[in-house]
């Protein structure tokens, strides 16, 4: 077998793998009732593009509001898609460790209660998996429109100003997922 034949059976292998891999997808929510519905189509979408049944588990953390009655709305078309649990509220870390022990699947992904991952997003990521052969690994991250309200948790700085407009922060994310350089300044996320 030559080389090129070699890496082209390589490639094919890579990609079978990646359609064979499973999903959990995990996502914390803290009184984000009024996102939360687009980050779970968002998910739901890429799952269909993936072209697998994926569980979204969804763990609400939140204080003030329950998101109980939102997944279940989502959830009715088709049951056992997306579970949901209650975790401590405003603790995060718990609320994805709780994520993670009702995961039933090999592969865990995350993404946030305001994110709204592409639909293609599970699927680039299996196929990225499949041909590096990496366990762990983080993506781009497009910051979107705020509108004109910002995050109850951000707060004034000491010049006393909160940034204002279309993006939160401004990073200069990597073209496409991959390993991250210790210099390179990136969000971590959906």
């Amino acid at each position: 077998m030559s080389l090129r034949e070699s890496a082209s059976n390589a490639a094919e292998d890579a990609s079978k793998r990646c359609w064979d891999m499973q999903f959990s997808v995990i996502i914390a929510t803290c009184d984000r009732r009024e996102t939360l519905p687009a980050a779970i189509l968002s998910v739901k979408a890429a799952a269909e593009t993936y072209g697998h049944e994926c569980r979204i588990i969804i763990v609400d953390n939140g204080r003030l509001t329950a998101a109980g009655d939102i997944v279940e709305r989502l959830a009715a078309e088709k049951p056992g898609q997306i579970l949901y649990s209650k975790s401590v509220p405003s603790n995060k870390s718990a609320a994805l460790n709780t994520g993670v022990s009702m995961a039933d699947t090999e592969w865990l992904a995350f993404t946030d209660d305001d994110a709204t991952p592409s639909s293609g997003w599970l699927a680039k990521g299996a196929d990225y998996a499949a041909k590096t052969g990496l366990n762990i690994f983080g993506g781009r991250v497009v910051a979107g429109d705020v509108g004109n309200s910002m995050p109850l948790w951000l707060k004034p700085g000491k010049s006393g100003r909160v940034p204002k407009g279309p993006a939160i922060v401004d990073y200069a994310p990597m073209p496409e997922s991959g390993i991250l350089g210790s210099n390179m300044q990136v969000p971590f996320g959906a």
